[in-house]
């Protein structure tokens, strides 16, 4: 139903005006709302990755003045793991930065 009603307010400010002009403002939106979109997840991609670590400083802290205990231990490796598992994501999408064109990946060619 909001859907509905924004889409009518946005007829009537838009009624006079030119077709390529409201498709290069409803481009223009869009692009808004991905880029707001695109910086709230690497914002929560950082906060997550403080809280991680954070986490596991203090599991270490603690695993250190008792190294015997299991339950420590294993939320310690289970910290690490998923710390391993976000720089890998994050390895993966600044490798596939590395495309040119329609999805080719450059090809470097060295000389012997």
């Amino acid at each position: 139903m909001r859907c509905h009603i924004l889409a009518v307010q946005e007829e009537e400010i838009y009624k006079d005006e030119n077709p390529h002009l409201k498709w290069e403002l409803l481009k223009s939106e869009i692009r808004s709302v991905s880029q707001h979109y695109s910086r709230f997840l690497q914002s929560d991609k950082h906060c997550q990755t403080v809280y991680l670590r954070d986490r596991l400083n203090d599991l270490e802290k603690k695993l250190a003045y008792n190294p015997s205990n299991s339950h420590y231990q294993q939320e310690t490796a289970k910290a690490k793991k998923e710390i391993e598992i976000m720089e890998l994501a994050k390895r993966g999408t600044n490798q596939s930065s590395n495309k040119v064109g329609r999805g080719r990946r450059k090809e470097y060619k060295i000389f012997s």
